[in-house]
């Protein structure tokens, strides 16, 4: 895609920044930055993108981006209306690699930790006791002084170079300079637009008029910059929607086919199982919960 260069920076006192945030919503732009970054979202929910991966993300949810890697954490409609009094907290670490300097990263006790960087440019995802372990670190880094700092980001990475419990996100090569190249304006226009209509029936014909775009040339450019078709774009947008509303438990499953997009609830079955591996059904079950049809 074709990401917003955000600037990061460390500050005076610190080589590598450490933020705690707690606002209405996160930050709206599909973007990317050269720092590394492990964010825990410790309150909240909506959609994540990492480079071509698409996923439902809600409390606890924790995310190990490599440098480059473009990504998006968009929270759900309900956090963008007035007076909602919905709020999304998370703790966000970033650092480059080098931070410590140029020879400590190719040290031969770094070998796992390079290894790590380079798994992060398709976005890692932990769970199980790594997630534990780590999240214990990330609330004590946060308030952390001097030294303590480091000594406790040196013992997260090391954490999540030695475990196996982690799922790799995106596809290899959505980090590549090539993504960057152009600026990243007609690629949220395209997501803004999706998100506000997603709900509805969308042609290709709408989405590129809005963007100023041929539909020949919108369909090259987003499969370009995004490694997929906009149908498989909008459909994960949509079965992630209807995964918020089939755990919420207070819809049937065909008043959520209609809320998602779908105007038929065997198009919607169908799409779900395409993008879940599960009914609908069985998704409800797996997560304990019950709606009826």
């Amino acid at each position: 895609m074709n990401p917003i260069l955000r600037k990061v920076g460390p500050s005076m006192e610190h080589s590598f920044s450490i933020r705690h945030d707690n606002h209405s919503h996160l930050y709206t732009f599909w973007h990317y930055h050269p720092e590394i970054e492990l964010t825990l979202i410790r309150r909240g929910s909506g959609t994540r993108f990492v480079g071509d991966h698409v996923e439902r993300f809600q409390d606890g949810d924790l995310v190990f981006l490599g440098s480059g890697v473009p990504h998006l954490w968009r929270n759900d409609p309900d956090y963008f209306k007035p007076d909602s009094g919905l709020r999304i907290e998370g703790i966000t670490v970033q650092f480059r690699a080098d931070f410590w300097g140029q020879g400590f990263l190719h040290l031969p006790e770094m070998a796992a930790v390079r290894l790590l960087f380079d798994r992060a440019r398709r976005g890692v995802k932990f769970h199980g006791s790594t997630y534990c372990d780590i999240v214990d670190d990330i609330g004590a880094i946060l308030s952390a002084k001097g030294l303590a700092r480091i000594e406790i980001l040196i013992r997260i990475l090391r954490r999540m170079a030695h475990s196996d419990e982690y799922k790799l996100l995106a596809r290899a090569g959505c980090a590549d300079d090539q993504l960057h190249v152009d600026r990243a304006d007609r690629i949220n226009q395209i997501f803004a637009y999706t998100f506000q209509y997603f709900n509805e029936p969308i042609s290709i014909d709408e989405v590129a008029s809005a963007v100023n775009l041929s539909k020949h040339s919108f369909c090259r450019y987003f499969k370009k910059r995004t490694f997929k078709t906009y149908w498989q774009f909008l459909t994960e947008v949509r079965i992630g929607h209807a995964c918020k509303l089939l755990l919420s438990g207070d819809k049937s499953v065909s008043e959520i086919a209609f809320l998602s997009g779908y105007g038929t609830l065997s198009n919607f079955n169908r799409q779900f199982k395409l993008v879940t591996n599960l009914t609908p059904l069985q998704y409800i079950h797996a997560h304990r919960h019950r709606v009826h049809v």
